[in-house]
């Protein structure tokens, strides 16, 4: 060995060459020919490293402005919104208005509102904006597949016409035309589900190239969260270097030329992603690549943009001094708590009429107390009692130890099946958020016995304690019921991508998506 590494080939799935081959920098291997890199844009290989040249004809990134925008597209949340919601909201618009103006029963003139049809149109389309969103519309997996892209659009239109029905009659006590709602719901759907549906298979045929650079547990686990049932949306690959130095440090001795530029460039790769471990030198070979138009990140930081959670594998109290946690501060606590008051005593006014139902239902189908309390961990670690409707049998615990519910839990009664499920039994808690001991929008609280296991297995659950825990929350409507402690781990890296990105508008979104998750039965 002369102390000099030379790119080679190593088993992978994802390889551009379709060979199911990935790339590593590893010493005595196959020249970087092999990986498809186009002959013209690489000057030299020899056994003395890498030189690269860059044509000007090539362009940024060897890639087009199309490759760019897919990349964006599927990465990011808020590029799906700037993208699809001003289509959304001219397309709804214009759908509005044709389905008056096309209407042989309802004359243009006749308009539903004082304001006017444009004005109409222009909140018509809003509501189904917030319907939308709802029902996940502008989701990462919801783009990627048509079916679901077709019946979610669907349902945002009906609900959305549902709703203008509802607005028209109490504010005007007029009633729409069956001509114009059934006109509208036709253009609304299809005005929306059409674009989608081209997108899913531009997007499923094109599969981005990003380079991940590290020991290859990123680019595992980023290849498993990005799977679908069409394909991956990022062709990963692996820039596997060997690991050396101080504190696992990754260190990479190729000679001399800019390898990950040379490799970013030749294959078109959209990104390159570097490990935590990663040397500095790495950081400036990633660094050069930004010049070039190729976007790079972090491991950390692209988890989190990409797949919106944490990856509490590779994070450590370091993460949480980065993160500027702005749910912490006094004026946001106050503002949070401000909203929460309002929102918890709307609900419990207008759960009331539920309870006079469901009180009798439970004291009548099994014996046993009404409500049940129960220990949970508040914000800091704070013990206090949550109150709940009881769905399981007395003595459900008689052997006084903590057992997480199954999905076909035989100690959950019949009654208490429906409220589950409809979660129902968690009404309850707008007691708790009113006396201070929950927010409506957090983490849910867990019990001290299972804090206490989780905080075994990964020091950075009590992170999730820095904001009080709440009704429903970021990983309530991203992930199903916690049943195990893999899933409440799974759980735990929605809870803390919340813990760091907590906004009025994050609340927003997720007071808007409860209901839709709720419609799903989803625990």
């Amino acid at each position: 060995m002369n102390g000099r590494l030379e790119p080679t080939l190593t088993s992978w799935r994802g390889c551009p060459s379709g060979g199911g081959e990935g790339m590593s920098i590893g010493a005595g291997g196959t020249n970087v020919r092999e990986l498809g890199v186009e002959e013209p844009y690489l000057d030299s290989f020899d056994s003395h490293g890498v030189t690269a040249t860059w044509p000007t004809q090539r362009g940024t990134n060897g890639g087009s402005v199309l490759s760019s925008g897919i990349y964006r597209l599927i990465s990011r949340y808020k590029w799906r919104c700037l993208i699809l919601m001003p289509w959304d909201l001219t397309m709804v618009a214009l759908c509005y208005v044709g389905s008056h103006l096309l209407s042989p029963r309802t004359p243009a003139v006749e308009l539903p509102f004082v304001g006017g049809l444009p004005w109409d149109a222009v909140i018509f389309a809003t509501l189904f904006l917030i319907m939308a969103a709802g029902a996940g519309l502008y989701e990462r997996d919801t783009l990627l597949r048509p079916s679901q892209s077709v019946t979610k659009a669907a349902l945002a239109s009906v609900f959305a016409w549902v709703g203008w029905l509802a607005l028209d009659y109490l504010i005007n006590f007029g009633l729409v035309g069956r001509w114009v709602l059934g006109l509208g719901l036709c253009f609304t759907a299809v005005a929306t589900a059409v674009p989608r549906v081209g997108m899913a298979f531009l997007i499923n045929g094109n599969p981005q190239p990003v380079l991940f650079v590290g020991d290859g547990e990123s680019a595992r686990m980023v290849e498993s969260e990005s799977a679908n049932p069409m394909g991956l949306w990022i062709k990963v690959i692996p820039v596997m270097v060997p690991s050396g130095g101080n504190g696992g440090e990754l260190r990479q001795e190729y000679g001399r030329g800019p390898v990950l530029k040379t490799l970013a460039h030749g294959i078109g790769a959209q990104g390159v992603v570097l490990d935590n471990a990663c040397s500095m030198r790495w950081v400036e070979e990633a660094a050069q690549c930004v010049e070039t138009g190729v976007s790079a990140l972090d491991f950390v930081t692209f988890y989190e943009k990409s797949f919106r959670k944490v990856p509490i594998e590779k994070i450590d109290l370091r993460w949480l001094i980065a993160a500027n946690v702005e749910a912490c501060h006094p004026l946001n606590r106050a503002l949070k708590r401000f909203t929460d008051v309002i929102l918890a005593a709307v609900g419990l006014a207008m759960c009331l009429p539920l309870w006079l139902m469901i009180c009798p239902l439970i004291a009548a189908t099994s014996k046993g107390p009404v409500f049940y309390r129960q220990q949970r961990v508040g914000r800091g670690g704070e013990i206090f009692r949550l109150i709940k409707f009881r769905t399981m049998k007395v003595g459900a615990e008689s052997d006084g130890r903590a057992v997480y519910a199954g999905k076909k839990d035989d100690r959950v009664t019949a009654i208490g099946k429906i409220l589950r499920r409809t979660r129902l039994d968690e009404t309850p808690q707008f007691l708790n958020v009113l006396a201070g001991h929950m927010s409506f929008v957090g983490p849910r609280p867990e019990r001290p016995e299972f804090v206490k296991m989780l905080e075994a297995q990964t020091p950075t659950y009590g992170l999730r304690h820095l904001i009080k825990p709440g009704i429903t929350g970021w990983a309530q409507i991203k992930y199903s019921y916690a049943g195990t402690v893999q899933e409440s781990l799974e759980k735990l890296k929605y809870d803390l991508y919340y813990v760091k990105n907590a906004t009025l508008l994050l609340d927003l979104y997720i007071l808007v998506r409860t209901p839709w998750v709720l419609m799903r039965g989803s625990r």
